[in-house]
């Protein structure tokens, strides 16, 4: 099935128009250009499908949110007020559609380095990145994963890792080590998030360590899909000869094996300031912040993790995930892929015209602000018949 972007994105320009700087210098709000001019231009606007600028929100009897339009005070003898758009709304507005006619800069958004996990055919930057495949003598390939695993540690204000082995292990075989059937046997069918698996074990236990052998890195046929894999499976549970801790990570579709992280490294690696802050945007700041929550509280004695390390043409630590095929950072930050067009986009210097028409701030120096020129009043509804909208 085809699936199509219901927005028309403006293309980045490779230029950007910044206007004459003794002409920008001279702005002031307290006084105006001898030959400038002032007034004022007035608006019809035509709604030509549902509009809605909220106001005030609430909850109904079911629990839905009810949002009220935007609406001004009743006037002397009316019960209802007018409905309205804000200056404010208007004036965001305009002052996007002149940045991009006007050529200026791409700003107002924030540079951060998002995540991608993409398993579908198109996908292949993803998969050669994660996974790799091992031939045996029979020439038969199996897929194995190049992500590593380790204890996330933080100390002195240092993140480190501390390297670790780890087996794969299958529910099924916990379900028996357990001889329960009451608690996570009976939730693995469900859509159930890592910390309650976590939880629903401490229930029963008082640690999640376990004695166990291993069958070393061998191929491995991976059910229900049928999938040739290639890693170590964890059996003989409660009587083995190596003892490590079981990690869970989410539950998605017919997932049927966790792991046990076990051997870890008498020594440990730093963890730079730009890894791990792609790492707390993607799990604290992100969609998968229940996870990250549940697992923060062991930051001083070992975060489960997984890593890459020593990819094609990066040195050291690459990323750092929750899970075996965890989401991946981008290359670029949002600043860095605007560069890549044009660095004129994040000059600080200079100003654009929307800038100069509109005003800006400086964070770093209140008094470099520049108070804009153009004042939006409200547009007010003349048909006074909008509905609320329950979301």
């Amino acid at each position: 099935m085809a699936i199509t972007a219901p927005y028309n994105f403006v293309p980045l320009s490779d230029q950007v128009f910044f206007p004459d700087k003794e002409w920008v210098e001279s702005i002031s709000h307290d006084i105006p250009f001898e030959d400038g001019v002032s007034g004022t231009l007035s608006l019809k606007i035509t709604a030509h499908t549902p509009l809605l600028i909220g106001n005030q929100q609430t909850k109904n009897e079911q629990g839905a949110t009810v949002v009220t339009p935007f609406q001004l005070p009743p006037e002397k003898g009316k019960k209802e007020g007018k409905y309205a758009i804000p200056g404010s709304s208007l004036k965001g507005m305009i002052r996007n559609v002149l940045e991009i006619a006007s050529f200026g800069k791409m700003q107002g958004v924030d540079d951060k380095r998002y995540a991608v996990r993409d398993l579908s055919e198109g996908g292949d930057f993803y998969k050669k990145l994660i996974t790799h495949t091992v031939r045996t003598g029979r020439r038969i390939t199996r897929i194995s994963a190049n992500s590593k695993s380790g204890w996330l540690k933080y100390h002195d204000g240092q993140w480190t890792i501390t390297a670790c082995k780890y087996a794969r292990v299958e529910q099924a075989d916990l379900y028996n080590y357990r001889k329960d059937s009451n608690t996570l046997n009976d939730r693995l069918d469900q859509q159930i998030t890592a910390p309650d698996k976590y939880q629903l074990w401490e229930a029963t236990h008082d640690n999640r360590q376990i004695t166990f052998d291993t069958t070393g890195n061998i191929n491995q046929i991976n059910r229900p899909h049928r999938l040739p894999l290639h890693y170590s499976l964890a059996t003989n549970l409660g009587l083995g000869s190596e003892t490590g801790e079981l990690v869970f990570t989410g539950q998605a579709g017919r997932k049927h094996m966790e792991f046990i992280f076990y051997d870890n490294s008498p020594s440990n690696f730093s963890v730079s300031e730009k890894t791990i802050q792609d790492f707390l945007f993607i799990y604290r700041d992100a969609e998968d912040a229940v996870h990250w929550k549940y697992l923060e509280k062991f930051k001083s004695t070992g975060i489960p993790i997984f890593y890459l390390k020593n990819i094609a043409g990066t040195l050291g630590l690459h990323s750092i995930g929750l899970s075996q095929m965890y989401k991946v950072a981008y290359n670029n930050s949002i600043y860095e892929a605007i560069s890549h067009t044009s660095l004129d986009h994040l000059d600080e210097t200079r100003r654009d015209l929307a800038e100069v028409i509109f005003g800006y701030t400086d964070d770093e120096n209140i008094e470099k602000g520049l108070k804009g020129r153009v004042n939006f009043s409200l547009a007010i509804c003349e048909q006074n018949q909008p509905d609320t909208i329950t979301k």
